[in-house]
């Protein structure tokens, strides 16, 4: 294949051609009169129209041998359209020097378009064939992008499929953990109702055998207090005494363990709704 250079050379060449117009190179009223080159004004239109196909093609893939043949035609061709480009009647000019010109147009712009034209069809398949590519390639970019496109619905989609179910477990366990302690609490509950009111039994009990022994202890033995206080009447004033105390104490101590059982769910402990929803929001936050 041709080098960088030789390709280079070659468009310069090219665009040395593609400068001339038909018109500038067939007729000058202005310089040459009624002098004209219509004979071979055909050959120029195709010589400019090979040229121009040309710079717009990809010369590179013409093999070097075949192109030194093309660009010495191209010099041939351009130093013949020179000729005529520079063409002056008052310099020594006769109707030999025509002549001449137009036989060097048509010998060498046939030539030109000769060695020229089976490569701009091949280069012109070639052009097409890179098109077409290029075309294949962006059509085939455009579907990798749509793919990514569907790709990223998709995947965002299933986000919130999972963000859903994830959600939906924790409120599942959530809804879960507050059944659990609702039992626990339930239980634990009527476990402390049936203690409390075994021992407030046991309090309203003592409590009784407490007034009616300070009644009958209070009505036993008067008569050892009726004349003078005596060592008998101190000591059984201090039994008495005594055991109302430990009756009192006894009962008091009673009521103490009842206020124990039932007393916190009633004064300082919150209900127990209060007390699901506290379970209910941390299952929620970490579950």
């Amino acid at each position: 294949m041709a080098t960088l250079d030789e390709s280079k050379s070659f468009q310069e060449k090219l665009e040395e051609i593609t400068r001339y117009s038909v018109t500038s190179l067939v007729t000058r009223p202005d310089k040459w009169g009624t002098l004209n080159f219509k004979e071979v004004e055909h050959v120029i239109e195709i010589v400019l129209e090979v040229a121009q196909e040309l710079t717009e093609l990809p010369v590179k893939y013409v093999p070097s041998s075949a192109l030194s043949s093309m660009s010495s035609n191209t010099d041939s061709i351009v130093e013949s359209l020179g000729k005529i480009d520079s063409l002056d009647l008052n310099s020594n000019f006769d109707i030999n020097t025509k002549q001449t010109i137009t036989d060097e147009i048509t010998t060498n712009g046939e030539a030109f378009i000769t060695s020229c034209s089976e490569w701009v069809a091949f280069l012109s398949r070639r052009e097409q064939d890179v098109q077409e590519h290029v075309r294949e390639l962006k059509a085939s970019k455009d579907e990798v992008e749509r793919e990514a496109e569907t790709f990223r619905s998709r995947m965002q989609s299933s986000e919130r499929e999972v963000e859903e179910i994830v959600s939906a477990a924790r409120k599942a366990a959530a809804e879960a953990g507050v059944a659990t302690f609702t039992h626990q609490f339930n239980a634990e509950a009527e476990s402390l109702k049936k203690r409390s009111s075994w021992w407030l039994g046991v309090t309203v009990l003592l409590s009784a055998v407490t007034i009616a022994s300070s009644v009958g202890l209070y009505f036993h033995n008067q008569e050892a207090f009726s004349d003078s206080i005596s060592v008998a009447a101190i000591n059984l004033t201090i039994a008495k005494l005594s055991i109302v105390a430990i009756l009192v104490a006894v009962s008091f101590w009673c009521g103490r363990i009842y206020k124990s059982f039932i007393g916190p769910s009633l004064y300082s402990q919150p209900s127990p709704r209060s007390k699901l929803a506290n379970v209910s929001s941390l299952c929620q936050r970490y579950g």
